[in-house]
């Protein structure tokens, strides 16, 4: 964000007044709009200004300017600073006059859309579903949530009738917005996404066979595509859930639930087919090939170890990703994160050697970059395991334990500057697994 606020606001000042006076192209007003939702620039007169200049010349807009104008009247929020209660009676209002702001460019919009719908490149259909997804959420009107809805329905039948030009990357895109959106997403349709993701992979494996390499199965991947493949895994687990199987007794019903089904065991064969080149692409390093076990047991000891191996250390955490301040765990630990969610609410509780298969590389995985994994990120990982009832004395629910404990405790002792001891009993699940190791 713009530290400046009053380079901004003198920014938006000249903004208005020329706006007042001069005739702006809907491709300049999607740029003003895109600019300052980006500094949090939120002044109802400013957007009111672009939202009337922008109805007289939206039928020349591309998709991709629309996209830009609904996000950025989507994003912006009014000022949160505190006040009395005149303060925020006026933040209401002028959050409700925004809103109705919004509708009314909204409706214009979709109306463009719809006509320009059959001509969108498949990256154009993308963004568009997206600001449409996003302009949905904070519209209030039940008849534009409808218009709304059955557009993104018309685009989301057209994503899928175009799947053979979708990369990788565009169908995670497409999965996104409607996961993110809360859009549904008919299992039938769901299927075909599948089905195209299996050949892509079929397509790779062969095309990796032609160049000569015999081991397919075990290609580490670039961090990159792993990354779109858990992504994807991620965002198929969401929209499964978000479309239960029917009770219901009729035809239809059962026909639904059926397919659903079939889905889900697409899904499954491509995860099981993913997941080892998954763990692949965090493979550990020299300097880290011990097991679960070991690093456990290290405790204090390896902390001085790294200490003394700043070099190594470095650049492993480089390789993970490092953790930038205010924007949570490192992007590796983001992606271990989501690849244990997608798994169990994937998995088939009755295949017990698919689990095991599966929390072995895992394991091994999340040793590439334990070191990043703070207290939070633990907590979450202890949250997820719970649905796989490992027994408490398993080494990688012990490692996320300690690791909890620990943040738990740097935590405490900040906020006891004054040299009060932690008791004993404050954290027990350290001490028993303490316990145990000196058993």
């Amino acid at each position: 964000l713009c530290e400046d606020r009053g380079l901004v606001e003198r920014v938006a000042q000249h903004v208005r007044q020329r706006l007042s006076v001069e005739d702006f192209h809907i491709r300049e007003l999607a740029v003003l709009a895109s600019a300052f939702a980006a500094v949090n620039y939120s002044d109802l007169a400013l957007f009111s200004h672009i939202a009337d200049a922008a109805v007289e010349t939206i039928n020349e807009a591309t998709p991709v300017e629309l996209a830009r104008l609904l996000q950025a009247f989507s994003s912006v929020s009014p000022s949160t600073a505190l006040g009395g209660l005149e303060e925020e009676q006026e933040r209401i209002a002028q959050s409700e006059r925004r809103r109705k702001k919004l509708e009314a460019l909204l409706e214009v919009c979709v109306a463009c859309a719809r006509e320009k719908i059959a001509f969108m490149s498949a990256d154009e259909l993308l963004l568009s579903a997206n600001a449409l997804g996003q302009a949905f959420s904070v519209t209030a009107s039940p008849a534009l949530r409808d218009d709304v809805a059955a557009l993104l329905a018309s685009m989301r039948s057209l994503a899928v009738a175009s799947l053979a030009v979708f990369s990788l990357s565009q169908i995670s895109s497409l999965l996104f917005s409607f996961s993110r959106w809360k859009q549904p997403f008919p299992p039938a349709e769901l299927l075909r996404v599948v089905d195209r993701l299996g050949a892509l992979t079929s397509s790779d494996a062969v095309s990796g066979a032609r160049h000569g390499s015999s081991q397919i199965s075990q290609t580490r991947l670039p961090a990159e595509l792993a990354s779109t493949q858990i992504s994807i895994l991620f965002f198929l687990n969401l929209l499964l859930q978000s479309s239960p199987s029917s009770t219901s007794g009729t035809a239809a019903a059962s026909g639904a639930a059926a397919t659903r089904a079939k889905t889900l065991q697409g899904v499954r064969r491509l995860m099981r087919t993913w997941t080892p080149n998954i763990f692949l692409s965090f493979a550990p390093s020299p300097l880290v090939n011990s097991s679960l076990a070991t690093e456990r047991q290290l405790g204090e000891g390896e902390t001085r170890l790294r200490a003394r191996t700043a070099a190594a250390g470095s650049a492993e955490e480089a390789d993970c990703g490092g953790e930038t301040p205010g924007r949570g765990p490192p992007a590796a630990v983001q992606d271990l994160l989501r690849l244990l969610e997608a798994f169990v609410g994937l998995r088939d509780p009755e295949e017990k050697e698919d689990e095991l298969l599966f929390l072995r590389g895992f394991q091994e995985a999340v040793l590439r970059c334990h070191t990043a994994i703070d207290g939070l990120a633990a907590s979450q990982f202890l949250f997820l395991l719970e649905a796989l009832r490992l027994p408490e004395e398993d080494d990688f629910v012990l490692l996320m334990k300690e690791k909890n404990a620990k943040t738990l405790i740097d935590t405490h002792c900040q906020r006891n500057q004054s040299g009060v001891s932690v008791h004993r009993g404050f954290f027990p699940l350290m001490h028993r697994s303490q316990k145990r190791e000196r058993k």
